[in-house]
């Protein structure tokens, strides 16, 4: 089995596919133009998803889970992101985001 890693920072979006034993396979490295809307940075997080799991030989179906590293607090439930000073984000709902779009 598979898991991608995604680490959201304010200059740049880090996504990486590593195996059950955290051997980093394949990674990418894109731009955060943290002045864009949360949607869009969210589009290009999902784009990373697939990229790199592409990149590195696999499909999205074997990728067991998908962790997200985001500089901000989580709602009890952890299906949305409270804020996130440096992105100016404020009650973002991440997690049907992300489901819905892989």
């Amino acid at each position: 089995m598979y898991y991608v890693g995604i680490d959201l920072g304010g200059t740049k979006i880090l996504a990486g596919v590593v195996t059950e034993e955290g051997k980093i396979i394949e990674k990418k490295m894109v731009l955060t133009h943290r002045e864009r809307p949360w949607e869009e940075i969210g589009n290009d997080i999902i784009k990373c998803i697939k990229e790199v799991v592409k990149t590195a030989g696999l499909d999205i179906s074997g990728i067991k889970g998908i962790g997200v590293g985001i500089p901000g607090p989580l709602n009890k439930k952890r299906d949305s992101i409270l804020l996130v000073p440096n992105l100016g984000w404020r009650n973002i709902p991440f997690k049907d985001f992300l489901y819905s779009k892989t």
